[in-house]
């Protein structure tokens, strides 16, 4: 009897550890599912990081405009001051002008890497554009 009982949780132990083994090919099907949704994954995350650099640029392509409306604006009104105010104004309004283009190439250039590398390109980007913006609005409201 005793035999029988030890007989029969070995038959179980055994049966259920069949059961729930995988075979090979099994194990096989089942990284190549883990392949394709890794993939998919992959293929989703890249779709996002495409979208939001398309987005930013976008973003900052509005505010280069602004800026060359406000440079523009600001050329027209130096048109008639006194030539010595004027030939600083030009100046100093060129200067921000050349900045301006340069953060738009900056930005036209930016070739995709990876995300860690975007979000630091993002971050020194805005941070310059901040500064530009509030030189450019700063120097074109005080010299209203």
């Amino acid at each position: 009897m005793k035999n029988q009982k030890l007989l029969l949780g070995s038959l179980v132990l055994v049966v259920g550890t069949i059961a729930y083994c995988s075979s090979p090919e099994q194990k096989v099907l089942n990284k190549k599912e883990d392949v394709l949704e890794a993939n998919d994954e992959l293929d989703k995350a890249n779709a996002e990081y495409q979208e939001e650099i398309i987005a930013f640029r976008k973003e900052n392509a509005d505010k280069f405009a602004a800026n060359e409306k406000s440079i523009a604006d600001f050329k027209a009104r130096i048109a008639e001051q006194k030539k010595e105010a004027k030939a600083d104004y030009t100046k100093k309004i060129n200067d921000l002008e050349n900045k301006n283009s340069d953060f738009k190439k900056r930005l036209d250039d930016y070739k995709e890497s990876n995300k860690e590398k975007w979000e630091e390109f993002k971050i020194e980007f805005n941070s310059d554009m901040n500064e530009l913006n509030k030189a450019l609005n700063d120097f074109t409201t005080k010299n209203k």
